[in-house]
């Protein structure tokens, strides 16, 4: 009994499968739909080597789904600045069985969206597993604004004009923990006079500009 009903989940999980490998397209909306007309919406294609952890703060990890990656990913967003930390994540099949993943280290993005523009997340083409494993190790993403009226709404073959601009983040201060902080004030009430006067002195060179 019990081995017929493993049976039957296998087959129901393998027809979702194959049901979601079938739909080509996923659009997915981050906009207001009471305040914004579908006309004035900005349009995202994402290819599948690129993923997208959070957008303007939210954190998007996964909003296309897990069991599968859809031919062709869409972000619907409103007019405006936004900004999308991204990354590169692709393999290469050797075989059906062999194969090697590639994945960078993250990427901010700034862009303008337009009122009804459309825009695709791209990357340098990459040709081998050479080339994918020097990108991932250095990776170069940006968004382009598609030409108007190209006829394809994924954009694929066209040529767009580089419209981000990358933003370095500043590192997070470190935070001392209660023990580290507890240490720190034991070694200085420890210090002698002559030592605390020298470590003042220190600061206070830092602090002035060459």
């Amino acid at each position: 009994m019990m081995q017929t009903r493993l049976i039957q989940y296998l087959v129901l999980i393998s027809g979702l499968l194959t049901l979601s490998s079938c739909s080509e397209v996923k659009t997915v909306s981050l906009y207001d739909e009471s305040a914004i007309e579908p006309n004035a919406v900005a349009q995202l294609n994402i290819p599948t080597s690129i993923e997208v952890e959070d957008i303007d703060g939210q954190n998007v990890i996964g909003i296309f789904g897990y069991l599968y990656t859809p031919e062709r990913r869409e972000l619907l967003l409103a007019p405006g600045e936004h900004e999308l930390t991204v990354h590169y994540d692709d393999i290469w099949e050797y075989t059906n069985s062999e194969f090697d993943s590639f994945k960078s280290g993250s990427l901010t993005l700034m862009f303008e969206a337009e009122t009804g523009s459309v825009y695709r997340l791209t990357h340098p083409e990459l040709e081998n597993p050479k080339a994918m494993k020097e990108f991932s190790r250095k990776p170069d993403i940006w968004i382009e604004e598609l030409p108007a009226n190209d006829g394809m709404s994924s954009g694929e073959n066209s040529e767009g004009l580089k419209v981000s601009r990358l933003v370095k983040k500043k590192p997070k201060p470190k935070v001392l923990t209660e023990k580290e902080e507890s240490s720190l004030k034991n070694e200085w009430d420890h210090l002698s006079p002559e030592d605390r006067a020298l470590f003042q002195q220190w600061l206070k060179e830092r602090k002035t500009p060459q």
